[in-house]
């Protein structure tokens, strides 16, 4: 693992002069990472919720703020962020917190690095040598609270499972407009009905890609080579690299409570769809249709059971289905694949964890996009 490590830290590592505020003095079993992003106004409800944690657990676990913003960013941006700053030092005596400046003079982002993405990256990469081998990383936002079972639950199921990587249950927060919290129970909804059909169609991608309740081993993230340095979808491209590594587990308990609010920060996030659906979006215009997912399931069995057929019987059986499944697959030139992983894999367990790691998270959405005529 410390070979591992130092091969990351060589090639993949986010790099530059950015520095830890304070300097921590010792090794952590649990970190947190927040990318925070103009958040004075607001931070203090999660740094708050923190407090309320256990308190031996809480003093095994490292908070990294990573407040950022880029080098064109408006003045007051970069004075809010100053704010956050105070307001993190504030916090040092009641918790081990510690913030990245990534904001100010030469330390604030470049437009291409600017975003959530890299800000987690940072964070992690510049934490690394403060964990240990098996200190379990999580994730969350500067908008959230947490529960204050949070860390507990955490922690006992990663001792229950050893999972290598973990989801947590959210809710989002009760806002003041009745009709914003209208459209985030419609939108929260179609989020999770989603992630349980695909599940129940046979696929490992069956979850809610949402950052702010993702979590996972030192381990994990360093073998699939950290966080996607991306403005946006960093969580889904993320825990897409996670599933095709290990299995994601999931804490079904509720502990993570996003904020309601609809501010336009990325694009497809749940801001940008509650806005959404204020302009006139009917919510049942994301739901993909019975019938992909009725393909999607039927797909699924298929190609898993390919091990034992020639990639003619498989053919056939895809063309039973729909002579438009077959084509999807032939133009992703399926038949190559299948035949180059049967070279390399000498069981049908091997056959189908690499069948997912091509028909992977990505691929799964175009499929149900394309037979439910979204294309």
């Amino acid at each position: 693992m410390k070979l591992k490590i130092e091969k990351y830290n060589n090639k993949l590592s986010a790099v530059g002069n950015w520095s830890i505020h304070p300097k921590p003095q010792k090794k952590f079993k649990f970190c947190m990472v927040v990318p925070c992003y103009s958040e004075s106004h607001i931070i203090s409800n999660l740094l708050d919720s923190i407090l309320l944690q256990n308190i031996n657990l809480l003093n095994e676990m490292a908070v990294i703020i990573v407040v950022n913003n880029s080098v064109d960013a408006d003045e007051k941006i970069v004075n809010d962020n100053y704010k956050t700053i105070n307001i993190i030092t504030d916090y040092g005596s009641r918790m081990n917190i510690y913030y990245i400046d990534a904001f100010s003079g030469q330390y604030a982002l470049s437009k291409k690095k600017s975003g959530v993405g890299f800000s987690r990256k940072l964070g992690v990469d510049k934490f690394i040598s403060y964990l240990f081998e098996d200190s379990l990383i999580c994730f969350t936002d500067a908008d959230v609270v947490l529960d204050p079972s949070y860390l507990t639950e955490i922690n006992n199921f990663y001792a229950k499972t050893n999972c290598s990587a973990f989801l947590v249950g959210f809710k989002h927060q009760k806002s003041s407009d009745q009709l914003i919290n209208k459209y985030i129970a419609e939108y929260e909804k179609y989020l999770k009905d989603t992630a349980k059909s695909i599940k129940d169609a046979g696929s490992i991608y069956g979850y809610v890609s949402i950052g702010s309740c993702m979590g996972c081993t030192l381990e994990a993230y360093i073998a699939v080579g950290g966080m996607p340095a991306i403005k946006a979808t960093e969580d889904f491209y993320f825990l897409q690299a996670l599933s095709k590594y290990r299995k994601i587990m999931h804490i079904k308990k509720e502990i993570v409570f996003p904020s309601s609010r609809n501010e336009l920060r990325v694009h497809l996030g749940t801001g940008f769809r509650v806005n959404q659906l204020l302009s006139g979006l009917d919510i049942k215009d994301l739901y993909y249709s019975k019938k992909s997912y009725d393909y999607l399931k039927s797909v699924l069995s298929i190609l898993h059971m390919s091990w034992y057929d020639s990639i003619e019987e498989t053919s056939k059986k895809l063309r039973a289905i729909s002579n438009k499944i077959l084509n999807f697959f032939e133009n992703e030139n399926y038949d190559e694949y299948l035949i180059k992983i049967k070279t390399n894999v000498t069981t049908q367990e091997q056959y189908i964890h690499q069948l997912n790691r091509w028909f992977d998270g990505l691929k799964t959405i175009q499929f149900l996009n394309y037979f439910s005529n979204k294309n």
